[in-house]
């Protein structure tokens, strides 16, 4: 999720080294484990619902959900001369 604020690009499977743990489906994962209480809490702050990500990959629901925590900054007031 850092690197997707940093570089400002959407976070694919090409960017990121292979790792089984985002290419799991979320109703495949272990209920209790770390990776299903970080997804649980993602879902909790987007205001969605878990049920709508099961059959999708964990880095598709990253993709959707990471925006509360990387928003855009907004653009600095422009001060106008009178």
């Amino acid at each position: 999720m850092m690197s997707m604020g940093l570089h400002k690009k959407k976070l694919t499977l090409l960017h990121v080294p292979t790792s089984r743990i985002l290419q799991t489906r979320v109703d495949k994962l272990v209920y209790g484990s770390v990776v299903y209480c970080v997804c649980e809490e993602l879902v909790r702050l987007n205001n969605t619902l878990l049920d709508e990500f099961y059959g999708k990959k964990v880095l598709i629901l990253i993709n959707r959900c990471y925006k509360v925590f990387c928003p855009k900054p907004r653009m600095p007031k422009k001060l106008i001369r009178r």
